[in-house]
């Protein structure tokens, strides 16, 4: 469980990077997660994920990122 979370946290503190689907994809195979089929659905959720997530090295500006992903793609910021 320990890499999982390592390797979820990774993700989420690359969010913006442009090729993080590549590493999404990798670490969804990996661990046998299904995707959704629409990239900016999974990316909702990440974003929404990073938002929420505890972890010291997830910054308030990542959080603030996300936050503004989220409002200027027409999702809400809550977890449903």
């Amino acid at each position: 469980m320990n890499n999982f979370i390592k390797e979820r946290d990774e993700i989420l503190k690359n969010l913006d990077s442009p090729d993080v689907m590549v590493d999404v994809m990798s670490y969804c195979k990996k661990y046998n997660i299904q995707m959704p089929s629409d990239t900016e659905v999974a990316l909702a959720g990440l974003h929404k994920a990073r938002l929420y997530v505890i972890n010291p090295e997830i910054t308030d500006e990542m959080r603030v990122n996300s936050k503004l992903w989220l409002l200027n793609h027409n999702y809400n910021l809550d977890i449903e």
